[in-house]
């Protein structure tokens, strides 16, 4: 029964491992294999903490304490392949426990989620550029109103100041300014887009 479970368990693509109170690793499906790229017979006995180079969410003490409260544990794991790369997995902890309900073995079920995590990683990026791009474009409009407003008013007082004063060339050189900031105000219009 036990050579037809573990036969099961060496098609899934999961990691799935089983340990010892000491973490000492007692079972390793195909998967694990594939997964970290040690073959089971290496590993075992081995302290997949150690083998693994687990970093964990929280202490491993706490995350212990957990599972021998509740029979099971759940979180997000990054572990080292052999070759050095960093895997991140969703895992599954459960407690094994004999006849008389002592706890024997834990039961270690990794879901590789490294890829789904980057995809995530830049579908937030590129929220957060399409954000600053939303604002910017609404910046943009609202200046260039501004600068409408400011470019109607000069051509008014210019009507109003005689020809060759020095207003009228201050003014002038203020319509050149707003000109240059409407051109400026097009550019964070073309960057929004």
């Amino acid at each position: 029964a036990l050579r037809k479970q573990a036969q099961l368990l060496d098609l899934t693509h999961d990691s799935i491992f089983v340990r010892d109170l000491e973490d000492r690793i007692t079972y390793w499906n195909r998967g694990a294999a594939m997964q970290f790229g040690w073959p089971g017979p290496e590993v075992m006995g081995k302290v997949t903490h150690e083998l693994l180079a687990t970093v964990f969410p929280a202490p491993l003490d706490k995350i212990k304490a957990t599972l021998f409260q509740t029979g099971h544990w759940e979180g997000t794991l990054t572990y080292a392949r052999r070759d050095g790369s960093l895997i991140t997995v969703a895992s599954r902890w459960a407690l094994q426990r004999d006849n008389d309900g002592a706890p024997v073995a834990i039961l270690e079920i990794n879901n590789d989620i490294t890829d789904r995590m980057k995809l995530e990683e830049a579908q937030l990026i590129a929220q957060k550029l399409e954000s600053v791009g939303v604002l910017a474009g609404g910046i943009a409009h609202d200046f260039n109103n501004i600068l409408t407003v400011i470019l109607g008013n000069i051509s008014l007082l210019e009507l109003h100041v005689q020809p060759g004063s020095a207003g009228l060339e201050h003014l002038r050189i203020a319509e050149e300014a707003c000109i240059l900031a409407s051109r400026l105000s097009k550019k964070l219009i073309t960057f929004a887009k």
